[in-house]
């Protein structure tokens, strides 16, 4: 079971791209790890300011990993402004933490062997890692349908790629003014391209209410109509809209995340939730019809999988939430912070 009082953040985000056929996901992950290198390298920087680490470091033994340790609630003050990391007469951070007020002495930081930073700077690189399990979760879905198309185009995806693609030109930008500018276009365009995909989600599954639940209904209705053929049918365009829908949603979150905006990035989160429970209640009636397919049984793509999407979600609010509360681990070996130096 898992510390969910901490988070550890390693070297990378650790995403499984091998089983993304679509490029359009494999990109997406690229332009993500991008940004979370990107961040990871500030904290670095931030722990080479610090003369106690880099002394401590010098006299540990290569291939180890270390972690400087900062109690949750002096985290808390520093982020409150309260309290203050001290600073030496040559400019760079001292391991003191003091009263913002006061001056008065709180703390003083120790280095033990093994793993987390915890720093003011570092709030966005954990908010980051909070999202990896939903975001797997959601490209899983998302190549599901992929294959279950068997390479159809989706044509719902265009609505959602605009956005899609600010979002990945942002994160490839290295003017930081640049970059915000083309997060907040981005953000414009996933949703409103995602409130038209969902309203298109929503009437696509109404179908379903039409099919017929007791065995005297089904005896009459086959008559008339095959209605494995017809759920078939419909279940398509139904499948290519919640596809958009998913693309979009996690994009928005990831563009939220990047402009350290953690309570729009939940609040963009809750509707995707009840999208997921309505699909799963719709989607009950669609797998019931539906052939079965060992590499993409109807049951996973349209019951239990929105299930899991929705606990998934809920979860991850949560984790967002709470991330202040968090003691936070980074990883570092003595080689990042003081290059060529260990022995």
């Amino acid at each position: 079971m898992s510390d969910e009082s901490s988070l550890v953040i390693g070297p990378s985000l650790d995403l499984d791209e091998t089983q993304y056929s679509d490029q359009a996901i494999t990109g997406l992950n690229q332009s993500w790890g991008k940004l979370y290198f990107e961040r990871r390298q500030k904290v670095i920087h931030l722990l080479r300011q610090v003369p106690s680490i880099i002394e401590a470091v010098k006299s540990v033994q290569a291939g180890k990993r270390y972690r400087v340790v900062i109690p949750s609630e002096i985290r808390q003050w520093l982020n409150a402004g309260t309290a203050r990391w001290s600073h030496r007469v040559d400019g760079l951070l001292g391991p003191v933490i003091k009263d913002s007020e006061t001056g008065k002495f709180i703390c003083q930081l120790g280095l033990e062997e093994i793993s987390p930073v915890i720093l003011p700077a570092i709030s966005q690189l954990a908010t980051q890692r909070t999202l990896v399990d939903i975001v797997q979760r959601l490209e899983v879905i998302d190549q599901k349908i992929s294959d279950v198309l068997e390479g159809q185009r989706n044509d719902r995806l265009a609505i959602a790629e605009a956005g899609i693609h600010l979002y990945q030109q942002a994160i490839a930008a290295n003017d930081l003014e640049t970059r915000r500018q083309l997060l907040v276009n981005a953000v414009q365009q996933l949703n409103e391209g995602r409130e038209l995909l969902m309203e298109s989600l929503k009437t696509d599954v109404q179908f379903v209410d039409g099919l017929p639940r007791k065995q005297w209904q089904i005896v009459l209705m086959s008559f008339f109509k095959d209605i494995p053929a017809l759920v078939r049918n419909k279940a398509v365009p139904a499948q290519q809209a919640f596809q958009a829908v998913l693309r979009a949603s996690y994009v928005l979150a990831l563009a939220y995340e990047a402009l350290n905006e953690p309570d729009s990035l939940r609040m963009s989160l809750q509707p995707l939730r009840e999208v997921a429970l309505e699909v799963r209640e719709k989607g009950e009636q669609i797998a019931r019809w539906l052939p079965y397919d060992a590499s993409a049984p109807p049951e996973e793509l349209w019951r239990s999988g929105p299930l899991q999407l929705a606990d998934a979600i809920e979860h991850t609010i949560g984790q967002v939430e709470n991330i202040h509360m968090k003691t936070i681990k980074i990883g570092f070996t003595p080689d990042e912070i003081v290059p060529g130096e260990v022995k």
